[in-house]
């Protein structure tokens, strides 16, 4: 390779530039393109939203518009439904992952109320509750669930979506894995009432059927151990049975 440099004059009589070749030639060895990576040499590099790429499935879809759009890694793109709600749309994982994360990019005109429930689909079958979604949303807006332990052996990520002003839609589904070999605290229960606070004194805020995360715990004024779910509801501890690590579940303050 060729350079234009330039010798800077002694230290001592106030030059203070320094020159490639100074040093014994630090910065030009620095910069040199034998010292680099080889620019044409390519690689692999490591996905970390393990939906990228994998197949989906849905309630119903238009002819350009698949479910597999929602896993392409692209916003330019989308899985439409072509209906109202209530839709679905489900991502194959292929294999067994510990989710910790899941995003999901809103298509939606007009913009307006939703609900969507999110699930996490283990590969013996059981759905668990990881969140569920109410609010004003609109296009492009991306939605998070950060769990407070990855939830291990989910085979599938299941989206549905209740309510909705417009076609059901989603742009991208991503999802991210941990390498924490701990599982997050599951609740499940056939029915068992979910409170608005935890106390049989407080109004019912639904009802736990099947599986949902459990992100804390509490002792409530009615001496019962009361589980939180993401969504700030509670369930009583001793009318459901759990898996995971629910030891360690943290007490709000």
């Amino acid at each position: 390779w060729l350079t234009w440099d330039y010798f800077g004059a002694p230290r001592n009589v106030g030059d203070e530039a320094w020159g490639m070749v100074m040093d014994d030639g630090a910065i030009m060895n620095a910069l040199a393109p034998t010292n680099q990576a080889d620019p044409c040499q390519t690689t692999d590099l490591e996905i970390a939203n393990v939906a990228y790429g994998k197949s989906a499935t849905a309630s119903n879809y238009l002819p350009e518009e698949n479910p597999e759009n929602a896993t392409d890694g692209s916003t330019e793109t989308q899985w439409g439904s072509g209906g109202d709600a209530p839709q679905w749309l489900q991502i194959n994982l292929d294999t067994p992952r510990s989710v910790s994360r899941v995003e999901l990019t809103v298509a939606q005109w007009p913009s307006g109320e939703t609900q969507h429930r999110v699930y996490g689909v283990l590969s013996n079958g059981q759905r668990v509750l990881l969140k569920e979604l109410i609010g004003d949303t609109q296009e492009a807006v991306v939605l998070i669930i950060e769990l407070p332990m990855p939830l291990a052996d989910v085979i599938s990520i299941r989206v549905e979506t209740l309510r909705s002003p417009s076609w059901v839609s989603w742009k991208e589904v991503e999802v991210y894995e941990s390498e924490n070999e701990t599982s997050a605290c599951v609740a499940l229960a056939n029915g068992a009432n979910l409170r608005a606070e935890p106390s049989t004194t407080t109004a019912v805020a639904g009802s736990v059927n099947g599986g949902v995360v459990i992100g804390q715990q509490t002792v409530g004024d009615d001496g019962f151990i009361w589980y939180g779910t993401l969504n700030d509801t509670w369930v009583r501890s001793d009318v459901v049975s759990t898996s995971g690590d629910c030891d360690s579940l943290p007490t709000p303050e």
